[in-house]
Parts: structure tokens; C-alpha cells; sequence
């Protein structure tokens, strides 16, 4: 009753209501991991994330079989800045649920952040594997970890996308960036040359290799 009185508050976006009917679901069914669950999504949304990783756990205390309350604590625990025990989260939540392509991309990225390369890859791996519904992952990590200026994993990564997208033009232009931020510069101009043989017309990738060479003359 009050678990159905707190999904009905939250579909008009009463999430204090909401908070006070899963706090009283909690009271009246403390094993049910249900109302902990919505509890801990509520809390999140409204920026208690101390709160809601606390609900999440006690999730997966009452259910620890429940793949789902695992990867949302990964992810929270992740907003949260604790790296390590997000890994562990998600891997809990994958030894149930080992086809979630979501949750292996999700973990690529968190081990790339920490410079766990071999892992960050091999999670990749199984994202794919899995059916990953993203055009191009290795280029969105690799473009991620230049946003984070993690600029070594991101060659990495976006070195692994030319082999794999050997005729994408993109996969050579991003690695040639990251390469020139790098100041490897013989190597970017290689990269971007490879970009310009695929899409000589591309204004984007002229640019680049103009700046490239111009720095390295």
C-alpha cells in the first residue's frame, strides 16, 4: 500500500511525499527491498547521494542476487568519487547479470578513469560482446579520457578504434589529437595524414593537420 502510494506521488513529482511513503513502506515491511530501492532512486535524484547509496546497499543486503540495485550503487558510488567499490558493485551485479552490455561500458570507463587499461579493455570487450547499443566505442572512451585529460589512456583506446575502424576517418583525426596534446608530434602528423587519405575534403581534419604541422615546422 504505502510502496503503490509512493510510486503514485512520484508519477505527479512529489518526491518528498514519495520519501515519506517508502520511509513507511520501510516501517511496515523492513525486508522488502522494494521500497529501499525507490527510496535510494529518490534520494539520488534530489542530490542526497549519501542517503541513497545507503538505501542501495541495504538492497542488495536483502536481495544480493538483484543485478539492477547493483548497478545503480555502482553508478552512485561512481557519482560519489569511490572508484573501488563502484568496480565492486558493478562486478557483483555482472556475476548475475553477465550479458548487460550497459553495465560492462559503465565499468570500461570507471577502470580507464583509473588507469586499469587491461581491465577498462577487456570490459569493453564484453560491452560489445554483449550488443552494446553505442556507434563506436572505442572512440567514445577514447574521447572521453581526452575530456578527463587522461590523455595516455586515450590513445590507448582511440589507437585500439583505428584498428578496429580501420576506414572511419574519425578514429585517426581524435588519435591524432590526443597525440599532438601529447607532444608526439611525428606521430600525430602520421595520424592525421591516415584521416585526410580517408575524407581529404573534410575541413575538420585539414584544420588539424595545418595546426599539427605548423607546430612541428
Amino acid at each position: 500500500m504505502w510502496l503503490n502510494f509512493g510510486l503514485q506521488l512520484l508519477d505527479v513529482g512529489n518526491m518528498e511525499g514519495a520519501i515519506k511513503a517508502f520511509t513507511k513502506a520501510i516501517e511496515v515491511t523492513p525486508e522488502d527491498p522494494e521500497p529501499w530501492l525507490q527510496l535510494g532512486m529518490v534520494l539520488q535524484t534530489m542530490g542526497k547521494l549519501a542517503m541513497a547509496i545507503v538505501a542501495l546497499e541495504k538492497v542488495t543486503t536483502l536481495d544480493p542476487s538483484r543485478p539492477e540495485a547493483w548497478f545503480r550503487l555502482g553508478s552512485f558510488l561512481h557519482e560519489a568519487k569511490d572508484d573501488e567499490k563502484s568496480i565492486g558493485a558493478y562486478q557483483a551485479g555482472l556475476e548475475t547479470e553477465p550479458g548487460n552490455a550497459e553495465a560492462w561500458f559503465d565499468l570500461a570507463m570507471i577502470k580507464a578513469g583509473l588507469n586499469d587499461l587491461p581491465g577498462a579493455m577487456e570490459a569493453l570487450e564484453n560491452a560489445i560482446a554483449s550488443g552494446i547499443g553505442i556507434s563506436r566505442p572505442w572512440i567514445t572512451i577514447g574521447r572521453a579520457m581526452m575530456d578527463k585529460g587522461k590523455l595516455d589512456s586515450a590513445v590507448t583506446f582511440l589507437e585500439k578504434a583505428t584498428a578496429v575502424y580501420s576506414s572511419d576517418g574519425e578514429s585517426w583525426y581524435f588519435l591524432a589529437i590526443a597525440l599532438h596534446k601529447l607532444g608526439r608530434t611525428a606521430e600525430a602528423v602520421e595520424a592525421i595524414e591516415h584521416a585526410l587519405a580517408l575524407k581529404p575534403q573534410d575541413q575538420g581534419f585539414i584544420a588539424l593537420a595545418e595546426t599539427i604541422k605548423g607546430n612541428e615546422a
